[in-house]
C-alpha cells in the first residue's frame, strides 16, 4: 500500500469520525419527533447549497472572468476574493437584519446593522479597488521594464 493511499484512508477515517459522533448524538439525545425536523433541515441545506449557491457562484465566477479578462491574474484574484468575502458576510448578516424586527425584542439588534453592512461593503469595494490598481501598476511596470540578462563571468562586456 502506497503512502498516498494510506494518507487518503486516514483522512477519510478522520472525516467520518465526527460524522459518526454526530449521528450517535442525534440517535441518543434527540427525541424521535425532532429527528424528522433535523432531516428536513439537512435536506433543505443540501438543496439550497447545490441548487442556489453553487450555480450563483459559478455564474459570478464566469462574469468575473469575462468582465475582468484584461486584468492581471492578481487583479482577478483580488476581485474574486472580495466577492467571496462580501457574499459570506451577506449570507450571515442579511438573515439577522431581516428577522430582527420580527423577534419582538427591541434590544435584539441595537446597532444600525444595515448601515454598518453598507459601510463594510463600501470599505471592501474601496480596498479591492486599491489592491487591483496596485496589482495592475506592478504588472505594467514588470511588462515595460527592460529585461536584463546576466552574462556569464567569462563573457567580455563591450
Amino acid at each position: 500500500m502506497t503512502d498516498l493511499r494510506k494518507s487518503r484512508i486516514l483522512l477519510i477515517v478522520l472525516g467520518l469520525l465526527p460524522l459518526a459522533w454526530g449521528i450517535y448524538g442525534i440517535a441518543t439525545k434527540v427525541p424521535p419527533g425532532q429527528i424528522v425536523g433535523i432531516v428536513v433541515w439537512l435536506a433543505g441545506s443540501v438543496i439550497l447549497h447545490d441548487g442556489l449557491f453553487v450555480p450563483a457562484l459559478l455564474i459570478m465566477g464566469a462574469l468575473t472572468v469575462f468582465l475582468a479578462r484584461k486584468l492581471s491574474r492578481a487583479g482577478r484574484y483580488l476581485i474574486r476574493l472580495a466577492l467571496i468575502i462580501g457574499g459570506v458576510v451577506l449570507l450571515v448578516v442579511l438573515p439577522l437584519i431581516y428577522t430582527a424586527p420580527r423577534t419582538g425584542t427591541p434590544t435584539a439588534l441595537t446597532l444600525p446593522y444595515t448601515l454598518n453592512l453598507l459601510g463594510f461593503l463600501l470599505g471592501l469595494a474601496a480596498a479591492t479597488t486599491a489592491g487591483v490598481v496596485i496589482a495592475e501598476r506592478r504588472q505594467h511596470k514588470r511588462n515595460t521594464s527592460p529585461k536584463r540578462r546576466r552574462l556569464p563571468p567569462w563573457v567580455e562586456r563591450a
